[in-house]
């Protein structure tokens, strides 16, 4: 978690660097409790998006953000943000692909969100020793999440309907 020592480097004490990362997991309980029953009444893939796109938003406001006041509503925001996220990716695959095979689905869609995380904060350390700062990797982190936004829009589109001629008789 580099929010602890983001925030540190702001003279934020060992006690409250702590705290916020408590407050993102707090977060991420209530988001994958209480936006995946607002999903199901707006639509998944429309509430994903939105998520989605706050963390693109949230990222940002990390940027700026160098009291631990902005941390904590950062950390819980993100946190609520990214659980619903989680929250909403069952319905999601279910709705693309169907339920025959939605075990292994998800099985490889959490898969690729852990290796995503594992890499991703390994890369976020890599950036902050080349550039002594983590603003470049949290420009990355909005980047990628814009890009998530982009890839559900396209992959939730409907493609249009040809019509294939059925075979006459005399073939």
């Amino acid at each position: 978690m580099h929010i602890n020592p983001y925030a540190r480097q702001f003279g934020i004490s060992v006690t409250q660097a702590n705290l916020l990362i408590g407050l993102i997991g707090v977060g991420n309980v209530a988001g994958r409790l209480f936006l995946g029953s607002i999903g199901d009444r707006m639509g998944a893939r429309r509430l994903l998006i939105v998520l989605t796109f706050a963390l693109v938003l949230l990222n940002l406001l990390w940027l700026g953000a160098h009291t631990f006041v902005t941390l904590a509503l950062f950390a819980a925001c993100f946190g609520v943000a990214n659980g619903g996220c989680i929250s909403l990716y069952p319905s999601v695959a279910a709705s693309w692909f169907g339920t025959a095979n939605l075990g292994a689905i998800l099985g490889a869609l959490y898969i690729s969100v852990g290796l995503a995380a594992l890499i991703g904060g390994s890369i976020a350390g890599l950036l902050f020793d080349l550039y002594q700062n983590y603003a470049v990797s949290i420009m990355l982190g909005a980047l990628c999440a814009l890009l998530s936004v982009v890839f559900i829009l396209i992959a939730g589109r409907q493609l249009p309907q040809v019509a294939i001629p059925a075979p006459s008789a005399g073939s």
